[in-house]
């Protein structure tokens, strides 16, 4: 897991060099459009090895595999052997393996396994350089996501977010509001997301969650948000689902889905498919999707010396370079503005992420407020469904507990 002596090599230029990001319209936060300050090199006593545990197979596995071996090149006291955990058993594998010592330096984490590893103690906050690297080299939405009880815990890998994808046979040109969505889709149909992760995005307010990661709603706001839920289920054209099958092989003609699903349609739908920013709400009114992150943590058992190795890594994963690369090989979805990327599909997705909104690592949105709130978007979209009674219910036990 590390290296010897001062010359570790300038493979980590890459994270310096490259900080400026495209002054681009739209990004929300001014400060964090900087040049990161130069990174000093750790020095490291002897040879290091680190470990990172993922859920990639296929050509994300081979993506992450080559970007290990390039920073490796650069850096040759250190080495990283990746190893493949199935999603269903990944987190368990990590929690019995640090509580018995042991485990992956680096582990691919989601966002709602976070907390619950801050609060059993089995990874380590973020060191400050990697922190600044983080935060100079993303937009303020996905920075802030980071932030659990005041300190970070977690380095981004990638990120998704909700685009529309549509059939230029059915729908010639790009609609700009659900309304108009709906019109030219006619009988064909649209497919919408079930999942409530995917609908907060529609609440009617600039950020669902708060600096703290606690989401804020109100009466006024679900009742926007349940009456445009029931006006869209009562529409025979509209679906809700997470299954792309109504779209690839149905009539749907549109189909509002995650950016990171583009490969696979596009291999079923050729020139058919098109994908395009989301509809407006209503006029003037932006879906802002939360994002969805995948990231990266590092073991609570770490040495010291295996921190700094593990942050000099991770930072190097956020480089342009290193994320236009993952972009270009494997099917990984940029947290910035990479220039270099000529794909068209991509500079859409990032053109969309000036919209999005934070997400958070607050276990007890997972456990508790999401669930719940699941069956209440389910309730509000019933036909009839008497959505100012069910708010007060809901918003009186969301009191209680």
């Amino acid at each position: 897991m590390r290296r010897v002596g001062v010359l570790l090599l300038i493979g980590i230029v890459l994270l310096v060099g490259c900080g400026n990001k495209d002054d681009t319209q739209g990004q929300s936060d001014s400060s964090r459009q900087r040049t990161p300050a130069p990174r000093v090199t750790p020095t490291f006593s002897g040879p290091i090895s680190l470990s990172l545990w993922h859920l990639y197979q296929g050509p994300n596995a081979d993506a992450l595999q080559s970007a290990a071996a390039t920073f490796t090149e650069a850096n040759p006291t250190l080495t990283i052997t990746l190893e493949y955990h199935p999603p269903d058993t990944l987190l368990t594998d990590y929690q019995q393996a640090v509580r018995q010592g042991g485990g992956p330096d680096i582990l691919v984490t989601q966002p709602e396994w976070v907390g619950g590893l801050v609060e059993n103690r089995l990874i380590l906050p973020l060191d400050t350089a990697l922190i600044d690297e983080v935060g100079t080299r993303t937009d303020s939405p996905l920075f802030q996501s980071l932030d659990y009880q005041g300190q970070y815990w977690a380095s981004p890998l990638t990120a998704d977010l909700l685009v529309m994808y549509s059939k230029i046979a059915d729908i010639t040109l790009v609609p700009r509001g659900i309304d108009d969505l709906l019109v030219v889709a006619g009988e064909n149909g649209v497919v919408f997301p079930a999942d409530p992760m995917n609908l907060l995005g529609l609440y009617p307010s600039d950020a669902f969650f708060d600096a703290g990661g606690r989401p804020v709603v109100d009466e006024e706001g679900l009742t926007i948000l349940g009456t445009l839920l029931q006006t869209l289920a009562a529409n025979p054209s509209v679906t809700f689902s997470d299954d792309p099958a109504a779209f690839v092989t149905g009539d749907a003609a549109a189909l509002i889905a995650p950016a990171s699903l583009y490969p696979t349609l596009a291999a079923a739908l050729g020139d058919q498919l098109r994908i395009s920013l989301l509809p407006e709400v209503t006029a003037g009114v932006a879906w802002r999707p939360i994002l969805d992150l995948t990231l990266l943590t590092v073991n609570v058992n770490v040495t010291d010396e295996s921190l700094r190795a593990a942050s000099l890594f991770m930072g190097y994963l956020i480089s342009p370079e290193v994320q236009a690369q993952l972009a270009e090989q494997g099917d990984f979805m940029p947290l910035m503005n990479i220039t270099s990327t000529t794909d068209s599909a991509t500079r859409l997705y990032i053109q969309q992420m000036r919209s999005a909104q934070s997400t958070t690592l607050d276990p007890n949105f997972y456990t508790t407020f999401l669930p719940d709130f699941a069956n209440l978007l389910t309730q509000m979209r019933q036909p009839g469904a008497d959505i100012l009674g069910l708010i007060g219910v809901w918003l009186a036990e969301s009191a209680a507990q």
